[in-house]
Order: C-alpha cells, then structure tokens, then sequence
C-alpha cells in the first residue's frame, strides 16, 4: 500500500492559517443498459447472504486486491457494484487504485497514481467557536464524492483512506493520530472536508500544532 502525506501547521494566533510546510510520503439508454450488462460480467451479483469468500471470489480478475482486503460483506459489495455500474465497470476492474477510487466516491476511476504533490489543503477556518479548525483537502484531477455512493457510506469509506496525525512539535516521532480527533464531514466541490480538534495532552506551549493527512491508496 502506497501512502503520501501532507503536513501543514496550525497556528493558534488570531487570523489562523494553514501552512503548507511539505509533501512527504494526493444518454442512458442504450448506453446505460451496455454499461449495467458490463457490470454484470466485470462483478457479478450476489445476494444478500453472501459469505466474504463469495465476495472475494466476485473480484477475481481485479487489478487492485485491496477491493479483497476492504470489501468483504455483500452489503459494501452492492454499495461497490452499483457504483462501478456508473463508473465504467471494465475500467473499475483494470484500474490500479480502484479501492481509492470507490472509497473517494469518484465519478470516474483514477486514472493515475496520487503522488505527494496531487495533494493540498483548499480551505481553512476555525470552527467551535475557536476550539476547533475546519479545513478542505484537494486531491488534483480527483472529483472527490462526486459518484452515487450514500453520504454516511461514503463518509466512513473516506476515513479509512484519510487519515490525519497531530504533533506539538514538527519532529517525525511526534505525529499520532491518538494527539487529534477529527470527523470528515461530506464532500463539497470535490474536496474532502475535515473538522479536527487537538487532544489537550497532545498541545505544546508555543500556540502551534501541526498536522498532516495521509492518504492511503
């Protein structure tokens, strides 16, 4: 598994910022019924007593075992089904980073790897009256939640893919995921949007705090 980061540092004075401080390791119709028939070859359907083995054995063929690893119930299994009917379902199979692309909620596959420089901090804000930031991370050439995948799936789906680490201080040892809790709220505009709040054992004394988001293909 690939993994890239970006780490940015949030300062606790008036006027926040986020500070990028470096990337390290981001017709239906006739048409429509071609595309439902593909799916029906490319991932078969499966009921909904449908074992993890019968789930893994649907994905046989697949360029990307981590669809094995990450879906294994036939409920997620249909979830994915459907959305690789609107995504394209042969180019769903084929591609190299078709869970990343799922778990983003694409409207189409990848069609590249995400490498540290695709990805960036958008936007960012306070929230909680202060306790608390808001911010939106861009993945360059990636239409972040804009597929067919419910909110609260696709929600949980980003936060295994997501990830986020909090410091006091910019020193590798430092960053935990245990200093910062954080929620991942719906896309907006194709931007992964994060509210995070650091631990109050995990804050420094100089009014700084750094994070970084790791993104997990």
């Amino acid at each position: 598994m690939r993994r890239f980061v970006l780490v940015f540092a949030l300062l606790a004075a008036s006027g926040a910022q986020a500070m990028p401080l470096g990337l390290r390791t981001a017709m239906w119709g006739v048409a429509g019924a071609n595309r439902r028939a593909a799916a029906d070859v490319a991932f078969p359907a499966l009921d909904d007593a449908a074992t993890a083995e019968d789930v893994a054995a649907a994905f046989e063929g697949v360029a990307d075992g981590a669809l094995v690893v990450n879906i294994t119930d036939a409920d997620e299994y249909s979830s994915f089904r459907e959305w690789a009917r609107m995504a394209g379902s042969a180019s769903v199979k084929s591609c190299d980073v078709a869970w990343l692309s799922y778990a983003l909620g694409v409207d189409a596959p990848i069609g590249h790897e995400i490498t540290s420089n695709d990805v960036h901090v958008a936007s960012f804000g306070v929230a909680d009256g202060g306790a608390a930031w808001s911010f939106e991370v861009e993945i360059d050439g990636v239409n972040i939640g804009g597929g067919t995948i419910a909110d609260e799936r696709l929600k949980a789906n980003l936060k295994k893919v997501l990830g986020l680490e909090g410091a006091a201080r910019l020193e590798e040892s430092a960053f935990s995921s245990e200093n910062v809790d954080f929620e991942i709220g719906t896309p907006k505009d194709g931007k992964a949007t994060f509210t995070a709040k650091p631990r109050d054992a995990a804050k420094g004394d100089g009014g700084a705090f750094f994070m970084r988001v790791r993104v997990n293909q």
